[in-house]
């Protein structure tokens, strides 16, 4: 009897035994191979480490072709030294105004000869690092109490506006302009519209404000095109594809969303590549990049009208025969649409934008004058459908900090 008891408790140890074995063996998989595991920490940390390697000798090899960052404190300085900032750095004008350098990008004059520009001339910056974008050049948009001299200060709200026929602006803020127009957050946005909107417009609302960085950049040029094969063009959006690029990369190379004076206008487009390829022009940046908005559009409007005393909200485009392939910078000075250093908000091309139009047919908003249509003009707002292309549409990216 004895001897069976024994036997019995053997055979229950050694159950135990193996239950508590697998149990730990379980412990001992989910420790190296969970989300959390050690292996996979392990990988992570390698990939870590080849990045910032990476990043390291990317660092290096920029130092190696500009010699040293700027450490210009204001736009003079800045300008004189014609080098990148390291990382984002505020600097000043001749009049105290505030602008906010990306990191990577310097400050430039649009003519050597001409004397150093302040923010009311518009100031503009240049990529000079980043792989595939340099040379793009972006115009600084101030928000809040602007100095014009030492004696004029203006104000420039940022928000969404209307204008009279004499340029005279309403502050629309979050309203429906005419009922149908809206800058549509990604919380409170219909899907059934199905157009691209802000990434997240309260974060560049909030990063744009006085209080932040005081504006923002938008493109200096309308959006261009690099590295495309000019034998591949496709000019129909047959398949009603709502990421239709138009063009297509030369063979071993990737295609370029640039904003520099002398590339081929990015036409062909529909609206949502056209945020795709914005939003994609620089990633993972201490600065972000995405599809003008109606904000910085009509902001971008009252600064100029303010800086200049013109009614640009109504100026039509000054290239009224055909379209200009590399924009009006390359055309003759009386069919140049240039103002406060932004080029063809008037003129040129329709532009795509991340504001909702209230049809589900047509939900699409594009801004901006058109060299065809007359009674088209800068703080125009017009509609069209998620799949439609054109030659005289295209759109302009922004970046914000």
């Amino acid at each position: 009897m004895k001897q069976n008891e024994m036997k019995g408790i053997t055979l229950i140890a050694l159950v135990i035994t193996i239950i508590v074995l697998l149990i730990l063996a379980g412990v001992a998989i989910s420790t190296l191979t969970g989300d959390n595991g050690i292996l996979t920490k392990a990988v992570t940390a390698k990939e870590n480490t080849e990045k910032a390697a990476e990043e390291e000798a990317r660092k290096l090899k920029i130092l190696e072709n500009i010699g040293t960052y700027n450490t210009g404190k204001t736009v003079a300085e800045a300008i004189e030294q014609d080098v990148p900032y390291e990382k984002n750095t505020q600097i000043v004008d001749e009049f105290g105004n505030k602008i906010t350098v990306p990191a990577g990008f310097k400050v430039i004059k649009d003519n050597p000869a001409d004397p150093t520009p302040s923010v009311k001339d518009g100031i503009v910056i240049q990529d000079a690092i980043y792989e595939g974008t340099i040379g793009s050049e972006f115009v600084w948009i101030p928000v809040g109490n602007i100095k014009k001299s030492e004696t004029e200060t203006v104000t420039i709200n940022l928000s969404r506006y209307t204008f009279d026929s004499d340029g005279n602006e309403t502050d629309q803020g979050t309203n429906a302009i005419n009922s149908r127009y809206t800058e549509d957050t990604q919380a409170n946005h219909n899907s059934d519209y199905k157009n691209a909107i802000s990434t997240d417009i309260e974060d560049f609302k909030l990063k744009a404000s006085a209080e932040r960085s005081g504006g923002y950049y938008i493109g200096r040029y309308e959006a261009r095109v690099e590295n495309y094969n000019t034998n591949s063009i496709i000019t129909s959006n047959d398949n009603n594809e709502t990421n239709w690029t138009g063009y297509q990369a030369e063979e071993g190379k990737k295609l370029e969303l640039v904003t520099k004076p002398n590339n081929q206008i990015w036409n062909y487009v529909t609206p949502h590549k056209a945020s795709e390829l914005s939003r994609s022009m620089y990633v993972d940046k201490t600065f972000t990049s995405d599809l003008m908005n109606s904000y910085a559009w009509d902001t971008a409007v009252v600064f100029i009208q303010k800086c200049t005393n013109r009614n640009y909200a109504n100026q039509t485009s000054l290239n009224k025969e055909k379209l200009a392939n590399k924009g009006t910078n390359n055309l003759s000075i009386d069919n140049q649409d240039k103002i406060c250093n932004i080029w063809d908000m008037a003129s040129n091309c329709w532009e795509h934008t991340t504001e909702t139009y209230k049809d589900i047919n047509d939900p699409c908003t594009g801004r901006g004058g058109l060299y065809d249509y007359i009674n088209l003009y800068t703080v125009h707002r017009g509609n069209g459908s998620t799949t439609a292309v054109a030659s005289n549409a295209t759109f302009r990216p922004i970046l914000y900090l």
